[in-house]
């Protein structure tokens, strides 16, 4: 019986493999782009969009602009896994598998590699993995090097990748395969923790560990120490990372306070630029500033945040209140 489910499973598998790509990516000649309900840039050539189809789903397609051509995509693919601006060829990438298309959004490119996943390309190399491991390719599909021993994998839209090596040592190569520079013991990839890449010209490493031991580091792009702390930091945007962390608020009525997460954001060196006065809503993430702004919700109402600490209306951007000016009770993250 153990046997049957084993190869149903298989069977299963190889099956979804096989059709990935075509749930992945589907050229098409019919145009939707003016029944569109949600758009947004991929780049100056393209642009990203849903809509609802005659069944009345939403579905997501790509369009170039230049030759009003489209593409259906899987819905589950969003805008900000489609890198079309340092590619060749557009990658699209999901949480199990990476396809790249040519920029006519007519073909699948490189398909006699069967790439598992892949970074978009740099100076026409990318990062990919396959059944054999992880090699670097050109954009004609030849591979670059041996196979690299690593366990997580990391952009190369900088140049640099995260490596974990079979001799216990980890760090960044560059696009020849050299070890460019290595990690401090303490923030090593140990294969169970997302691949590091870099975001406004730094890194944010951390140790993995759990709230009252976790530990954050930012370096730069020689492997520069910028800065640490002890809170949960994100990946920079507009110069900027939120922090995290857990505090105990007793709410009016209450007999015993609550857990309550809350953020901030800090600067590439780790300083506090604005406290961890927010709330983090259940099933919410923490927005990034975009632009010099972020949207967050304070005292229940939506709001954008200025990289200047204070806080303006969505509608027309009029200062409403300054959090420069308030003192901030920060509370202490619970034990």
């Amino acid at each position: 019986m153990k046997r049957k489910v084993f190869l149903f499973l298989c069977v299963v598998f190889g099956a979804f493999c096989f059709a990935e790509d075509f749930f992945l990516f589907k050229p098409t000649d019919t145009i939707c782009f003016d029944r569109a309900t949600y758009v947004k840039p991929a780049d100056k050539n393209y642009l990203y969009f849903l809509y609802k189809n005659d069944e009345g789903r939403e579905e997501a397609r790509i369009k170039r602009l230049d030759t009003n051509v489209e593409a259906i995509l899987n819905r589950n693919v969003y805008f900000n896994s489609i890198f079309p601006e340092y590619d060749k060829y557009i990658a699209i990438r999901t949480t199990w598998w990476t396809v790249y298309i040519t920029k006519d959004l007519k073909d699948i490119a490189l398909k006699e590699l069967n790439i598992q996943w892949g970074t978009p390309f740099f100076q026409d190399v990318a990062l990919i993995k396959n059944e054999d491991g992880y090699f670097l390719i050109n954009s004609d599909g030849k591979i670059l090097s041996d196979q690299i021993a690593r366990s997580s994998a990391g952009n190369l839209l900088d140049g640099i990748f995260s490596v974990a090596l079979k001799d216990g040592r980890a760090g960044f190569m560059n696009l020849k395969g050299e070890l460019v520079f290595e990690v401090p013991q303490e923030y090593k990839d140990d294969g169970m923790r997302p691949a590091y890449w870099f975001s406004d010209d730094v890194m944010v490493l951390t140790n993995g560990l759990p709230e009252g031991k976790h530990k954050n580091a930012v370096i730069d792009m020689k492997g520069n120490i910028l800065g640490e702390t002890t809170y949960f930091l994100s990946n920079f945007s507009d110069g900027l990372a939120s922090f995290k962390y857990t505090v105990e608020r007793k709410k009016r009525g209450s007999k015993h306070p609550d857990r309550v997460s809350v953020f901030g954001y800090m600067d590439k060196y780790c300083n506090i630029v604005i406290p961890a006065i927010f709330e983090i809503k259940y099933g919410y993430h923490v927005p990034e500033f975009d632009n010099g702004y972020a949207e967050v919700n304070y005292h229940g109402r939506d709001l954008l945040l200025g990289k200047d600490g204070i806080l303006y209306s969505k509608e027309d951007k009029h200062p409403v209140f300054n959090l420069n000016k308030m003192k901030t009770d920060v509370s202490q993250p619970a034990e």
